[in-house]
């Protein structure tokens, strides 16, 4: 491969009702799951909004174990298995922003995306 030739990495990713992960292809043609951030290969499909500092804001979002982590102390600010709602016309109500599975999805997209870059 030449200087001026740059190899594209393929990732999958696989968005589980439970837990999520995202893979490359390496070199020898198989594929490779890249750990999270917390250094494990499996990221639980959880987001927690912390509160926001105005109404209508989404407040900082944390997806992964300690958003799952977060569900024991304030669960009305968790939502988990959202996957199982696609489809189905779910909503959530939170701090004046309506939240369906899409939405929910995209910021667990986010992380697994963002923990493939670093």
């Amino acid at each position: 491969m030449s200087e001026t030739t740059e190899k594209k990495r393929v990732y999958g990713i696989d968005l589980g009702t439970t837990y999520s992960a995202i893979a490359f292809i390496n070199d020898d043609g198989k594929p490779e799951i890249i750990p999270n951030s917390d250094n494990e290969r499996i990221t639980p499909s959880v987001v927690f909004f912390e509160e926001p500092s105005e109404e209508g804001k989404v407040g900082n979002v944390v997806v992964g174990k300690i958003a799952k982590e977060s569900a024991k102390t304030d669960p009305t600010r968790v939502i988990a298995f959202v996957k199982q709602e696609m489809g189905t016309g779910w909503t959530k109500e939170l701090d004046g922003i309506t939240l369906n599975p899409e939405k929910v999805s995209s910021y667990i997209l986010r992380r697994l995306a963002g923990d493939a870059m670093r």
